[in-house]
């Protein structure tokens, strides 16, 4: 059984790599802006599989995906091709931004006709950030991983499906941040 599940792991993750590169090359020249955002998917669906992915890499975090029961099976139309990016940047820079070990929560709701995706990570960096986050080759440490690219390409990608992106921080107890970003979508009708 164990076994089992490291190859539905690996195939899963392989087939996520293999989307990222057929969709860097879309990006490089912005052609994405032509494909079609036209499947219904559940928002719970496509992050919790990205958090499996992730978690199981950092073996001592974890990532929790919250819903409540009334945003149970939230839909909303996207492209296949790129709207995961979104999840897995924004996923992936919670983990690369936050204290050692602190979890990354990812709560999804839904209000008057709009889908909610927070992503939030308990962060020490001390790193107040403004909408230049979101610009091409823009990172905001140098001693973590990255070319800056990620947040660029999500915003990007928020704007192929006439979404929003915003964030915002919140002192804990002069111990940390907690640093969110939030995910706005229509619902599906």
């Amino acid at each position: 059984d164990e076994i089992k599940n490291k190859a539905v792991r690996i195939f899963k993750t392989s087939s996520v790599m293999s989307t990222q590169f057929r969709i860097i090359d879309y990006l490089s020249n912005d052609t994405f802006m032509l494909l079609k955002v036209d499947k219904s998917r559940e928002l719970y669906k496509i992050f919790d599989m990205f958090a499996k992915v992730y978690e199981s890499r950092e073996q001592q975090r974890s990532i929790i995906v919250e819903q409540t029961e009334e945003n149970f099976r939230r839909k909303i139309l996207c492209c296949d091709e790129t709207f995961p990016i979104i999840a897995g940047a924004l996923i992936q820079n919670a983990i690369k931004y936050s204290i050692k070990n602190s979890p990354v929560k990812i709560l999804i709701s839904a209000d008057n006709g709009y889908c909610y995706v927070d992503v939030s990570n308990q962060s020490n960096y001390g790193t107040r950030f403004n909408d230049e986050v979101f610009g091409k080759g823009v990172r905001l440490r140098n001693d973590v991983s990255g070319s800056g690219m990620g947040l660029y390409l999500v915003k990007k990608i928020v704007e192929q499906h006439q979404a929003s992106l915003t964030y915002q921080f919140n002192d804990i107890e002069d111990k940390y941040t907690m640093v969110t970003f939030r995910l706005k979508i229509k619902e599906m009708a």
